[in-house]
């Protein structure tokens, strides 16, 4: 449309809407229908006459008003759309993304985002051009168009002037569903990305540090296990000499702090090999009931020194020859019994096993260890199976300990399939549970009477309590 038919428009658009009507319009409605008064009462007889002249008068009033009220609601309506818009774009260019459409062959027909001034375009720059002819030298990006043309939605990474950006096509359908264009919208992750390859590149370093740690750790270990082995047999000798008490009393220290220090460096080598995947389990037939016994069998004397009840239970329906590995398994409760007998000032400890699932040629098997210790804190109970962590970590705590033996523990029931965890409740006691699964070995006692006996064992404390 030509400037000044433009403008003309808009004049008698604003004058149709202007109040000023209102003053010429109804003054006139109002002379049209006292004319038509005026004639009714000058003769009844032209009753048809007046009848014309209201209506010439009223209801090109009402006709004009009406239109007025619809050009109102058209301008309204117009203009909430024009702010909406404005809206869209002012959001769209302040997005750090890449917005674009594409028709059927692949001309931008929209191109729009704040990050158009990373690939240096402007907004609506390329409108009008092919893609296949801008970006001939990105195939990914070509064929992403071409699978989202054949009616694809999908999700890809696409680099483009160095960068990269994480991009979603979408087919554009017309309404009988045929794809009529693409609509797209790219992000540039670059700097995301760039940070998380630093952080994977750490990360790797920081393994391969934590790897040869360990490995140096495994290394000496066993370099000083090996002599302090010959220091604990020497002293052994030279006790067995017939030495005055005096010195006996001062090698028996000697040799408890040997022996100290031997059980430290066992839990580090069995902490490093496990952390640096050098443990392995070794499978074998064995006895549990007989196996368990003799792990609780160890700590007799120091159940009696404390005066507490320390019994064995095994449930009736628990298989006994089984297969897999008794040494872990043993280790696994001579930790837990020992830290129990440790944190219990008096009264009992319990060991429970339960049989959890049973298939047709291996079992999984509920160990529970239960005392009426001092308990943990429920908000320290998620980090005392971290190494050298313990429920009171403080310099003045009473009950020593390197904090290695629940760590290892945690670390060794994963290794065997299943889990370590623990209830407790501060004052009341705690019960540890572990669940390990184990193959059924082919041959299995007939003689229950043998079975019953070694399911219950029982060391009672001679004399009171304290």
């Amino acid at each position: 449309m030509p400037k000044r038919e433009r403008f003309s428009s808009r004049r008698w658009e604003w004058n149709v809407l202007s109040p000023v009507w209102l003053f010429i319009t109804i003054p006139l409605a109002f002379m049209s229908v006292l004319l038509g008064l005026l004639l009714l009462n000058h003769d009844q007889r032209e009753s048809l006459q007046v009848a014309i002249s209201c209506m010439l008068g009223v209801v090109p009033v009402i006709l004009f008003h009406m239109y007025r009220r619809d050009l109102q609601e058209r301008g309204r309506t117009e203009q909430a759309l024009r702010e909406s818009q404005e809206r869209l774009r002012t959001i769209i260019s302040n997005v750090p993304i890449v917005l674009f459409a594409l028709d059927q062959g692949g001309v931008f027909t929209l191109l729009e985002g704040k990050g158009l001034n990373a690939l240096g375009l402007k907004p609506g720059e390329i409108v009008g051009q092919s893609v296949y002819e801008l970006y001939r030298d990105t195939p990914q990006l070509l064929d992403n168009v071409r699978h989202a043309l054949a009616g694809e939605t999908l999700s890809a990474s696409v680099e483009l002037a160095g960068l990269t950006y994480d991009s979603w096509y979408n087919p554009l359908r017309d309404q009988r569903g045929a794809v009529v264009g693409v609509i797209a919208v790219a992000a540039d992750v670059t700097e995301r990305k760039q940070a998380q390859e630093a952080l994977t590149r750490a990360k790797e370093q920081a393994e391969m540090a934590n790897r040869a740690k360990s490995e140096f750790l495994a290394n000496m270990s066993h370099e000083l296990r090996t002599p302090m082995n010959g220091v604990l047999g020497m002293i052994g000798v030279v006790l067995d000499a017939g030495l005055p008490r005096e010195q006996k009393e001062d090698l028996g220290l000697a040799k408890h702090s040997a022996e100290s220090l031997l059980l430290l460096l066992n839990d580090i080598l069995d902490l490093s090999k496990i952390e640096a995947g050098r443990l392995e389990l070794a499978p074998a037939v064995f006895s549990l009931r007989q196996h368990l016994e003799d792990a609780v069998r160890m700590f007799e004397l120091a159940a009696t020194q404390k005066a507490l009840d320390l019994s064995l239970q095994v449930e009736p329906d628990v298989p006994d020859l089984l297969v897999g590995d008794p040494v872990r398994l043993r280790q696994i409760v001579v930790n837990l019994i020992g830290n129990a007998i440790k944190f219990t000032p008096g009264g009992r400890i319990v060991v429970r096993v339960e049989l959890e699932k049973r298939m047709r040629s291996d079992v999984t098997l509920h160990f529970l260890v239960s005392d009426t210790g001092i308990g943990i804190p429920e908000d320290k109970q998620a980090w005392i199976f971290e190494p050298f962590r313990q429920a009171d970590g403080s310099t003045t705590r009473r009950y020593g300990g390197t904090g290695l033996g629940l760590a290892i523990c945690a670390r060794l029931v994963k290794l065997m399939g299943g889990s370590l965890w623990v209830e407790s409740c501060v004052g009341q006691g705690s019960t540890f549970h572990f669940t390990s699964p184990f193959a059924l070995s082919a041959i299995q006692p007939a003689d229950g009477a043998d079975l019953e006996a070694l399911s219950q064992f029982v060391s009672t404390p001679a004399g009171p309590r304290p």
